[in-house]
Formats: structure tokens, sequence, C-alpha cells
């Protein structure tokens, strides 16, 4: 693709295809030409309030049509786009609202009076743009604002399951190195249906679903949200080509019963991303649908980096795979060195792809971004062949006494019992300094303590052994399906 930017792109495919459908939803159809006759409608709203070049504008949409055209009308002013997650309460849309110093908000009138409760809290309110108003706005032709590659493009955050979120500015030169990358991995062509029900305010569905599919002349058929009976349905119906999905959304299906088995034939990929694929849950997709599940490895600072599409999947299953064309991979050890191959150290990325570091955090930013690689604070190792394997999470060590537990290797044990569903492992801040080991778990069936415990005994040291074991009914997770772990930590007091 010779275009640079994001508008001009989808320009691009909007004079060679405008017939083509960019986005289908359960309701209606909407061609490349209609796209950007919408987004230029709402594109001119936003200019009537002193919009422009440089202005954060959030957005509060589903998955949807609507999302699509208020992310474009951004990126045809030269705005930044500032994605807002719709299950946000009003704390935090306050919060996000404020941290990114958005001017005005697209929503539609489902979400306005949540909206407007949380405006009434700030001390600048910004301005509200009806999307069903602008749906009525005839067309102008305004002419697209001029854009550099350092222009900012989206304000994301990073995830905030572990702490306080970071702001994530990107560029729009690092947003089409994203498209680059990924496109020369994945090989999307126009022909390919891509279903798109991960949430596109995160980096995972904006980057993997959203910008994929425009970027390439693509069609997105949209779900508003996950229905396991309704993505299968979809999956044949609409002959779908590529899934994009999370670990959760798998697990889900293979669990879904059915009178009769879909037909798969169409889709030709298939991947997880946003945590570890559990093996298990691939062997049973596969064996019930004939497809294998790839796993994505990606980060909100950096968009996509690897992906698993060797032939030997059978034998790699728990491999993110390699590195996507243009991206450098590092494995650091404990006193920033590099690691040989098949040694476990913290992962590091440099790509043209990645932000430069968070806003306004400088402290964090010179921790997380050394050398010209971003380290997220993942770990695990790279083969031989250049396959990356994510074992854990190097701020999820759970001290005990000086010794470090991994939570990946409690729960690899828990979980195997048979009548524990899910587990979560993590530590727990004692009242003397240092952690004990916790244990969230889901049961299947009834269980006690005492046999959790025992499933322990005589495959752990000592002080991994759960100090706590949790029963509930499910475990806390975002709209991605990450573990929300700090809803599971109680310090003792």
């Amino acid at each position: 693709m010779s275009t640079t930017f994001v508008w001009h792109t989808v320009e691009h495919w909007v004079r060679e295809a405008p017939s083509h459908p960019a986005v289908v939803t359960a309701c209606s159809s909407t061609t490349y030409a209609d796209l950007a006759r919408t987004s230029a409608a709402l594109s001119a709203r936003l200019v009537e309030h002193s919009a422009g070049a440089g202005d954060r504008i959030a957005f509060f949409l589903p998955n949807g049509s609507g999302f699509v055209a208020a992310f474009l009308s951004i990126m045809r002013i030269g705005g930044v786009a500032v994605p807002l997650n719709v299950n946000y309460q009003q704390e935090e849309l306050k919060y996000y609202v404020r941290s990114s110093g958005a001017r005005l908000i697209i929503t539609d009138s489902a979400r306005l009076s949540k909206l407007n409760a949380m405006l009434g809290q700030l001390e600048e309110r910004p301005r509200i743009v009806l999307i069903e108003e602008a749906a009525g706005t005839p067309a102008q032709s305004l002419p697209a604002v001029p854009v550099s590659p350092d222009q900012p493009a989206i304000h994301q955050y990073s995830t905030g399951s572990t702490g306080q979120p970071k702001p994530v500015i990107r560029t729009q030169g690092q947003l089409m190195a994203e498209v680059r990358h990924y496109g020369a991995a994945v090989r999307i062509v126009p022909s390919d249906r891509i279903l798109t029900v991960v949430p596109m305010f995160h980096s995972h569905g904006f980057g993997n679903c959203l910008l994929a599919a425009l970027m390439n002349g693509t069609t997105m058929v949209i779900l508003e949200s996950f229905n396991p009976r309704e993505v299968l349905s979809v999956l044949e119906s609409e002959r779908i080509t590529i899934y994009p999905g999370v670990p959760f959304m798998f697990k889900m299906l293979n669990e879904t019963m059915l009178k009769s088995a879909p037909d798969l034939s169409s889709l030709r990929l298939c991947f997880s991303a946003g945590g570890a694929l559990d093996p298990a849950v691939s062997h049973a997709f596969h064996k019930r649908f004939g497809q294998h599940i790839r796993q994505l490895y990606g980060t909100t600072e950096t968009g996509s980096i690897t992906i698993n599409l060797g032939d030997d999947i059978e034998t790699s299953l728990e491999s993110v795979g390699v590195a996507m064309p243009g991206i450098k991979l590092t494995v650091a050890g404990e006193s920033g060195e590099t690691l040989p191959a098949g040694e476990v150290g913290e992962i590091g990325i440099s790509s043209p792809a990645m932000t430069r570091g968070y806003e306004g955090l400088a402290d964090v930013t010179k921790a997380s971004f050394r050398n010209g690689y971003f380290f997220p604070g993942d770990v695990g190792r790279i083969d031989e062949q250049g396959r990356v394997f994510v074992t854990g999470r190097k701020t999820f060590f759970i001290n005990v006494g000086g010794s470090k537990v991994d939570p990946a290797e409690v729960e690899r044990i828990i979980g195997a019992h048979p009548k524990v569903s899910e587990v979560v492992v993590l530590g727990v801040k004692t009242p003397y300094g240092g952690e004990i080991v916790k244990a969230v778990v889901v049961p299947r069936e009834q269980c006690e303590v005492a046999e959790i415990l025992e499933a322990c005994h005589g495959k752990l040291a000592e002080y991994k052994l759960p100090k706590i074991v949790e029963f509930r009914a499910e475990i806390p997770r975002s709209p991605l399906g990450k573990v929300l772990r700090k809803y599971l930590v109680d310090s003792l007091n």
C-alpha cells in the first residue's frame, strides 16, 4: 500500500471499491462509500464544535458501524482518537475523560444519560456529539487535514489489571507500521471477512480487526457482544475467513451445546490473543470444529508482535509464534544482558509501530523503554527457530520470604484437579512485609480447601503452597477476558 496514513488509506479503498462491504452488523451493511459519507457528516459536526488537528476526541460507543465512523471522522480532521470502554462506570469514565484531555465525546442516545451524569462532576465539561444527529446531517466535502508520520493518532491505556492505567499515544506513522507488520504476516486481502466480536476500544480489536480490515479493503462482520451460539452461527452464515478471539471465548465455544456442528470450512485463520491459551482448549476446538487456534502476542504499546502460523502447530501450540516482519525481539537477564536462545528472561520488543513512552510518566517510561526496546514485563524465551514462548509475568512473581514463586506453576498443579474449573494464583501482602500465596478457585462441583491443598503437597515446595484458598463463582475479567487481579487481592491486617 503506497498510501501513508489512516484516512488516506481508507480513501484509496473508497475510490477502488466503493460498493464493497466495509461493515456488516445484524441489522445493516455499510459499504466503503457509505462509511466515507457517514464519517464526512460526523467530521463536519466535529468541526462545528471547533475541533481540529491535534485535538483529543473521545468516543463512547459499542462495537458497530458507529464506532468505525467515529474513529474515521477523527482521522479525517487530524484529531487524536480516544476510544472508551462502554462498560466504564462514572468514576472510571471521569478518570479517563479527565486524564486524556478530551474536548469532545462522540456517543449515542443509549449512553447519553450515563455520560451526562459523569460530566456534571467535571470542572471542564467536554461537549457531546450524538452520532444519530450526525447521521442525519448532509455530508460536506471537507478536505482531509494533512498529517505527518509523527502526528498523534490514538490515545489508549495499557491494562489496569494490576495497577494504574498508563496512557499510550501512538502516531499515524506507528499505526501504519502496525498495519504493514500484521498484513505481511497474515496476508489479508479484500475478500477476507473478519469476525469482530472482541472490543474495538481495546488494542486487540482495534489493531487486529478495525485497522486490519479498513487498511486492506476488507469486510468486518461486527457483533456488539460475545454470545457463543451467535458467534458459531455467524462464523457459518457469514462465511468468516478470519476470527480473532481471546482464550475464554474459545473455551466457551468448546462448551456450547449444539444440535449439529457448524460448517466452518471458510475459516482460514482463527487466533487467540490477550493471554495464554491453554493447549487443552486448542486441542478440544480442533477436535470439535476442525480448526487450529493460533496464538498472537501483542501489547497496547506496540500493537501485534508475533503470531504462530507454523506448519508444525501440533508441536508448538504453546508458542506465540515468530516476530512479524520488521519487528526485533530480545530476551534480557536480571542485569539487562542479552540471553542466548532457549534461556528464560524478560522479553523486549523493538518495533516501528511502538509508542516511545507513557505520557506524563517519565519514571515508568524510563523503566520500561530501554536501549531502543520496550519491556512489557513478560517473561519467556526464544528458541533456535525464533519461536517465542511467553511463560509468565515478571511483576506477577510472588515474593515469599525472598524466594520467588511463579503463579503459573501453582495454577498448573491446582488446575489439574478434576473439581477445579478455573484458578488464579497471586500474592497477598502480609503485615510483616513480603507476601503469601493465595489461590482463587472456581470449582466444577463442591470442593473443600483440604482437597486443593492435598493436590499441591508433594508437587510444590512448602513456600509455594497456598496459605489462602478462596472459592468464587467466577473470576473477574475485563471485556477482553483478562483477569482483573486487583479485585482478587485482599491484604492481611
